[in-house]
Formats: C-alpha cells, structure tokens, sequence
C-alpha cells in the first residue's frame, strides 16, 4: 500500500504531514491529515484509473491479511520449543503461523 500511494502521491504535502506524524510516534493519523489525505487519493483515483485499480488490489490484499491475522492481544513469539509442544492461545484454537518476519 505504502509504495502505491507514495509512488503516486510523491511529495504531496498531506502524505508529508502523514510522515511526520508516524516520525513523531503518533499511533494514528490525526484526524486533520486522515481527511486532506482521504481527499487527494480520491482525486488521484478519480483522475488515474490504473492508480485507482492498483490502490484497490492493495486495499483488498491488507484486508485479506488482516483477517488472516491472529485476533488482537494473543499471541506466542520469540519462543523456541525443544521436543513435543502443544500451544493453543485465544478461543477457539485460532491459529496463524508467521515464519520470518512479520508484515
């Protein structure tokens, strides 16, 4: 998503706004910068359709990872088991396996 949008977007002054922001360690955009950036990806789709298409596939593929995700709060890493291990973590025996680095 990142390299779609910046690709496109550049140097436009709101996804600077969105940088500065994440460089500050804020956890979200400010509600400010989500609406003047929500307006120039609608103007750049708007006026790009193949920007448009790709921004969607990506879109749809953040979505699909997100409810690949495990649900918030539970989570097993960083551990190395030696021999038989049986973990089960949240309800329903929910599993998802990361291997590597996480996204």
């Amino acid at each position: 998503m990142h390299e779609i949008v910046s690709g496109r977007l550049g140097n436009e002054t709101a996804l600077l706004r969105l940088r500065e922001e994440a460089e500050a360690g804020r956890p979200a955009a400010s509600q400010d910068t989500r609406r003047w950036l929500e307006l120039v990806l609608r103007d750049a789709a708007g006026r790009d359709p193949v920007f448009a298409a790709a921004l969607r596939s990506a879109l749809a593929d953040v979505q699909e990872e997100a409810r690949q995700a495990a649900p918030p709060g539970y989570s097993v890493s960083g551990n190395v088991f030696h021999g038989p291990v049986a973990v089960q973590v949240g309800p329903d025996g929910y599993q998802v396996n990361n291997f590597g680095r996480t996204r």
